[in-house]
């Protein structure tokens, strides 16, 4: 099991495969379904790429980053449905998770961008359900494969957090 010790001290060896993107994440969702039922809630995935799409990365590292950031979703997403998206872009691929849940404020936002350097306050988002430390340690699997990733977000209109894989 991957702890946040080995993160710190950049102890983690990424094992990168090729994987056809559109074919892991439908698997990935399959796997996810009945936890998405325990949210009442359910994860649907969108493609906008060409089939077979492959990219080289952990699969392993790969499957923990969309688990947290799809855990976080249906948290905050009371029983709404998340959506992950598959999308081409110039020299990425890609991959975002979609909620339509309550969003976030500029405040959280900001302190998400400085990398969880302390944990966001009660007062800030009372309603928040969880550390932030999911999001961290996905941000810093994110830089061990090579991969960015970031969050777009508005107050009252939901979050999306997306992978860019190179």
């Amino acid at each position: 099991a991957l702890d946040t010790e080995r993160l710190a001290n950049n102890s983690i060896s990424p094992r990168h495969e090729v994987l056809e993107i559109e074919a892991f994440c439908r698997d990935f969702v399959e796997q996810l379904r009945p936890l998405a039922k325990s949210f009442h809630s359910e994860v649907q995935l969108y493609c906008w790429q060409p089939q077979e799409t492959c990219v080289s990365t952990d699969p392993r590292l790969l499957g923990r980053i969309l688990r947290n950031l799809l855990i976080n979703a249906l948290r905050h997403a009371d029983g709404r449905r998340i959506r992950l998206t598959i999308r081409l872009r110039q020299t990425t691929c890609r991959v975002a998770v979609l909620d339509n849940g309550m969003g976030m404020t500029a405040e959280v936002r900001k302190r998400l961008r400085q990398g969880f350097r302390s944990s966001i306050p009660s007062y800030v988002l009372p309603n928040a359900k969880g550390s932030g430390l999911g999001l961290l340690i996905s941000r810093q699997l994110a830089s061990s494969i090579g991969a960015r990733l970031g969050v777009s977000s508005h107050l009252a209109h939901g979050s999306g957090f997306f992978l860019d894989l190179p």
